[in-house]
Order: structure tokens, then C-alpha cells, then sequence
């Protein structure tokens, strides 16, 4: 079954959106949607059972302290509702405790409060929560 596709644009950056309508005993992909000139990509589910929708916002951050700024910025996420799951993932560029997770601090802005005020309900760093203690980062 083909994908039915619609371009357009959103705040002067181009996106993608993609509709499917799988007959999935489980789940159907509801709709996969770029934007922010590609570094986001959001993907939503139906799902059965208490969460209704799950959907995936995979993002690549500008490593660059400027440019996260004005990139975290932009991004706006829709009101979460209660039968619905927000994943929130990908190459943030930024970590919630720099002191912890990031090796060389003095070189990196720190910009995830501003992530953080974009979303509506609590979050849960997954590797904190599975590894509270050591020092973990990648160079």
C-alpha cells in the first residue's frame, strides 16, 4: 500500500508528512511528520489499551551553543493529552546535569532548561533513572 504524501511549509522551513492507514491487528502509524529543516522528525500510533497514541519525536540538535539556542527555541510541541505517550529522543546536543554528563562543560552551552519549558508534563531521563551515580558521556 502506497504512502499518500503532503509538502509543505512551516515557518520558513520545508516539511514532510506522511499519512498511513495500516490494518495492523496492533498499532497503526497514524503519521510521520519533518520539520525544523529536518531535524525533527515526529512519528504518531494508535495503539490499544490506556495509551491511545504514542508518539516519537526523534531530534538532532545544532551542536553548536548559538544555534541549539534558536533550534530549542523553535521547536513547539503540541498539548499532550492524557491517553497519549510523548517519547522525546535522539541527539540533543545537551543533558539534563552537564555536571555529571558532559566531560568538557567550559566548551558547551547549557540550553536544556529551554527544551525542558517546551514540554507540558514531567520527563524522565531513561538512562538516570537505569544509572543514577556514574559519569557517563560520549566524546
Amino acid at each position: 500500500m502506497g504512502v499518500p504524501e503532503k509538502r509543505h511549509r512551516t515557518s520558513g522551513n520545508s516539511s514532510r508528512t506522511s499519512t498511513r492507514a495500516s490494518s495492523s491487528s496492533t498499532n497503526i502509524l497514524l503519521r510521520t511528520h519533518s520539520a525544523l529543516d529536518g531535524r525533527l522528525l515526529v512519528t504518531s500510533f494508535r495503539l490499544r489499551g490506556d495509551i491511545k497514541i504514542l508518539e516519537i519525536n526523534n531530534v538532532y540538535a545544532p551542536v553548536d551553543p548559538k544555534q541549539r539556542a534558536k533550534f530549542f527555541d523553535k521547536l513547539l510541541f503540541h498539548k499532550t493529552q492524557k491517553s497519549h505517550l510523548r517519547l522525546l529522543g535522539g541527539d540533543l546536543n545537551d543533558c539534563p546535569r552537564p555536571e555529571v554528563d558532559r566531560r568538557n562543560q567550559s566548551r558547551r552551552g547549557h540550553h536544556w532548561p529551554i527544551l525542558i519549558g517546551k514540554l507540558d508534563s514531567a520527563y524522565t531521563d531513561c538512562i538516570r533513572y537505569k544509572h543514577p551515580s556514574p559519569i557517563l558521556h560520549s566524546t
